[in-house]
């Protein structure tokens, strides 16, 4: 084999190692919602490829990453094909090739004349990091969801997407329209999810982005409801046939439609201008309730994006001018293993200090055993940290180069690092190792500590070093025996005094009289949250009801799917269990839910809050609402009834404003229900 042919054939194996490489990152992304690496070390993978190809041209297979638009739609949903490709965008790191953008695009109109009848203008938009999504309206009502696929055909999600709250099933006006737009987990939402899954031993999401990729994949749509995804919309196709002449008034449009739209976009007309931005955004990212990871640069006039046009893959008109990964290198000092209150147990780093996102983080999850084991993370290593949606700490990979000999391997333990309990699986499929001992003091305490929460029975003073305390000293073994706690038990603790005691035995008392909701929320049952909670005790009205309710009566509550169901089941089969709910109404803890019929002032009112209210928490505001028949969201469209304003609103005040909705203070509220 001559030289020529050897080079050719080496270049040959390069460019499908290469392929491969990113064909991996793709079905990991696109297909699981589990990535392997960042954003910004897949853009460099994906530039290394392109630049590979100009190259050389002559090896490019039509099936090569840059010959397609975006990823591959699901094997488990209907495909549809898109009525105009949902093309993919270039993206850039650096403030020089937004200079060189502005250029290529003045230049390109100059070329066409269109300057001559017109001056340019930039919209700058946040790139929220979600999903894209097309949504189809026939006669003003929502008929087709999609997702983007690969650009040329969607995955059909249309009955998950009106599990989406902020997604209007009727528009205002009995219209043909199709807009697109990007379905986000906000960072609240992702945070309790991934608690959740933890607790359950199953792998947590990735970031925010793979939590809204991964839920809407799914097909069971309650699941969607419940993981509280959100949308905000950007584009309507065919604007012109709407008189729309640009994209501030294509904004404006899909407001007066009842879509959720972007906040006070930037307009401008040069590239200084989007780079201050840029800065100032880079800072105020990690104030956000979702996460952004960049922001879109497009032209303003409709016109002007048409005579500039796309390419095959991205349109001539717009950019992403992304923002890096903000990681950070430490090292890891130990790690620990912590038992949760479902007994399963979480490999934990302990590091030394580093502020990432705006915050020190001195311990980062593993997750679990596998996660451990994939990273090939050991004692002592140095490691690079990202925040899972500016949240969650995480290690992203390791540094094996700056390995000096004194790092070593971890092993899962044998026994339960609390109790010295059997460690084991619930099944065979399941990834975590849990503590299979019931009584195990760690599940005991997260028990407790669950049980006396704010969103549970709301004891307060009742905090974890008050229950480690009681649990120490064998006062406290189950939850009931809270209830039969007195003054004198509780003095034994250290620095608790008399009134302290009778503070809490207090507070104790009052905790009897809460609703059957909270009831039901404190006990932790596996898959059950607030909302969850709220629709049990709502349909059923009594614990006893509930306790003895099957699989069957609970699929036919709202809100209930069979996961569900099993879990609720599951959990009051439990002899221990049941003994112990009958302990509690037997000491006098409420098991009814109060009637709502009597109190229905607001019975299909939708409500919003903004601002700080006088004298009410927004927990308090919300509880008052629902008693009377209400419902809280927490995101705004023109479909609430009523915007309730504290002190320093936000943005909901001028949107209101814009929709005519009426907006009323704390006592308004008030004012309302006694009237």
């Amino acid at each position: 084999m001559d030289k020529l042919e050897r080079a050719s054939r080496d270049i040959q194996n390069e460019y499908e190692m290469l392929i491969q490489e990113i064909e991996r990152h793709n079905e990991a992304y696109f297909q699981k919602s589990q990535p392997k690496i960042s954003d910004q070390e897949y853009d460099q993978l994906y530039a290394k490829l392109i630049q590979f190809e100009k190259e050389h041209p002559q090896i490019i297979r039509p099936n090569s990453p840059t010959q397609r638009i975006g990823g591959y739609p699901s094997e488990s949903m209907d495909s549809v094909t898109h009525t105009i490709p949902m093309l993919s965008l270039d993206n850039t790191y650096d403030y020089h090739e937004i200079l060189a953008f502005h250029q290529r695009v003045k230049k390109n109109l100059n070329d066409d004349g269109a300057l001559k009848y017109g001056k340019l203008s930039y919209i700058v938009e946040l790139k929220i990091d979600g999903v894209s999504i097309s949504l189809r309206y026939k006669k003003g009502r929502l008929t087709k969801g999609i997702s983007r696929g690969n650009g040329i055909a969607g995955e059909d999600i249309s009955q998950n997407a009106t599990m989406i709250e902020s997604i209007p099933h009727t528009l205002p006006e009995a219209i043909d329209l199709e807009v697109r737009g990007e379905v986000f987990m906000p960072k609240e939402a992702f945070y309790q999810i991934n608690l959740q899954r933890e607790e359950e031993g199953a792998i947590p999401f990735a970031n925010p982005r793979n939590a809204a990729s991964g839920t809407l994949r799914q097909l069971i749509p309650h699941v969607v409801r419940k993981r509280g995804l959100d949308a905000l919309f950007y584009q309507v196709l065919s604007a012109h046939d709407f008189g729309l002449n640009n994209q501030q008034e294509v904004l404006s449009f899909l407001g007066r439609m009842g879509f959720r739209i972007q906040d006070n976009p930037l307009i401008c007309s040069h590239p200084d201008q989007i780079i201050q931005y840029w800065k100032e955004m880079l800072q105020k990212r990690h104030d956000l309730p979702f996460d952004i990871d960049g922001l879109v640069i497009k032209v303003n006039e409709l016109p002007f994006q048409q005579i500039l046009g796309s390419t095959t893959h991205s349109p001539r008109w717009a950019v992403a001018f992304k923002f890096p990964a903000e990681r950070k290198r430490t090292q890891i000092r130990n790690i620990f293993f912590q038992v949760g209150r479902s007994g399963v147990i979480t490999p934990v780093a302990e590091l030394d200090p580093v502020s990432v996102a705006g915050t020190i983080v001195k311990r980062a999850s593993l997750h679990n055993f596998a996660n451990l084991k994939e990273k090939g993370v050991q004692n002592r290593d140095w490691v690079w940290i990202e925040k899972a949606g500016d949240i969650i700490p995480q290690i992203v990979s390791v540094d094996h180069e700056a390995r000096n000999g004194t790092q070593r391997p971890v092993s899962r333990p044998l026994a339960c690092p609390v109790c010295n309990g059997e460690v084991g699986k619930n099944n065979p499929q399941e990834v975590a190792f849990r503590c299979m001992n019931p009584v195990c003091p760690a599940k005991i305490q997260k028990t407790f500590e669950m049980f006396a929460s704010r969103n549970g029975m709301n004891i307060e003073g009742m905090g974890d070093k008050v229950i480690e305390a009681l649990l120490d000293r064998g006062i406290i073994k189950s939850l009931s025996d809270l209830y039969r706690l007195t003054a004198d038990e509780i003095i034994r603790i250290p620095r608790f005094g008399k009134k302290m005691a009778g503070n809490l035995i207090h507070q104790i008392e009052q905790s009897k009289s809460q609703p059957l909701h909270r009831l039901i929320t404190s006990l932790g049952i596996p898959l059950v949250g607030k909302k969850t909670a709220k629709d049990l005790a709502y349909s059923l009205k009594n614990l006893p009801r509930l306790m003895n309710a099957s699989e069957q009566e609970l699929l036919g509550l709202p809100g209930i799917g069979p996961e569900i169901a099993q879990s609720v089941v599951r959990f009051f089969s439990q002899p221990g269990t049941r003994k112990m709910l009958i302990e509690l109404i037997d000491l006098g803890v409420n098991a009814l839910e109060p009637d709502s019929s009597q109190s229905d002032s607001f019975q299909g009112k939708t409500f919003a809050i903004t601002g700080t209210l006088s004298g009410y928490s927004r927990e308090q505001a919300r509880a008052v609402i629902e008693a009377h028949g209400g419902r809280v969201n927490e995101s705004f469209s023109k479909r609430t009834d009523f915007l309730l304003v504290g002190d320093n609103p936000g943005s909901k005040l001028d949107k209101a404003k814009q929709l005519r909705i009426p907006v009323i203070s704390i006592d308004d509220l008030l004012s309302m229900i006694q009237e």
